[in-house]
């Protein structure tokens, strides 16, 4: 019933019901705890950052994200701290706090590389992406993402695919790259369609318009 609810949560998050969301999420958390399960907890906590930062509510974003690693290093396992940390770390980005980012991914980077999970290298890869993009590193946002986009197609991860594509869009956006650009920026945009993420795509769209202004001015 706690898998169900954290699943369930995660569809109605990811097609732009936060709210809907966030109650999934608290039904499943309280599960786990009275299952005393940390993985369970660790993840629902994990998903509960994302989907406060994608509401823009850092403070619980943040407070999340504590949660989660809290939960994770109680585990043992190292991808699922991974993931936590780089949850901790995209808070950190959207604050532009980009040193603690770079402890966090540094740290995710070691563990994911103990778990031998490829897909959790490559959930590393995006967030250094982002963290480059951000800081108008373009040329190293657009490696990383291409890098991780190739894991996640090879390994089946249609979400993370297409999350790197739209960095990687956005990186030669910068570089000035526009063909190359906007072949990426319709890779991303099919990827979230597909997976029916109208935030994601709205998020996208708002962010791609934006530079597109910038660069013009």
């Amino acid at each position: 019933a706690a898998r169900a609810s954290n699943n369930l949560a995660s569809v109605a998050h990811l097609r732009g019901r936060p709210e809907i969301a966030i109650g999934l999420y608290r039904a499943a958390l309280l599960s786990y705890q009275r299952l005393g399960d940390r993985r369970g907890a660790a993840e629902t906590w994990h998903n509960l950052g994302l989907c406060f930062r994608q509401m823009a509510d850092l403070r619980e974003a943040a407070g999340a994200a504590l949660e989660a690693v809290r939960h994770a290093e109680l585990t043992g396992l190292p991808a699922l701290l991974a993931l936590s940390v780089l949850g901790r770390a995209e808070t950190d980005i959207e604050r532009r706090d980009f040193e603690l980012a770079r402890r966090d991914i540094a740290r995710a980077a070691k563990l994911a590389e103990a778990a031998a999970d490829p897909l959790c290298a490559a959930e590393v890869q995006r967030v250094r992406a982002l963290a480059a993009l951000r800081q108008e590193d373009f040329a190293t946002a657009c490696r990383e993402a291409d890098q991780a986009c190739a894991i996640a197609i090879r390994h089946g991860s249609a979400l993370l695919a297409a999350e790197c594509a739209a960095v990687s869009a956005l990186a030669c956006q910068g570089l000035g790259q526009t063909t190359e650009a906007a072949r990426l920026r319709e890779q991303a945009l099919d990827g979230f369609e597909r997976l029916h993420a109208r935030p994601l795509i709205q998020r996208f769209d708002d962010t791609w318009k934006v530079r597109s202004e910038e660069r013009r001015v």
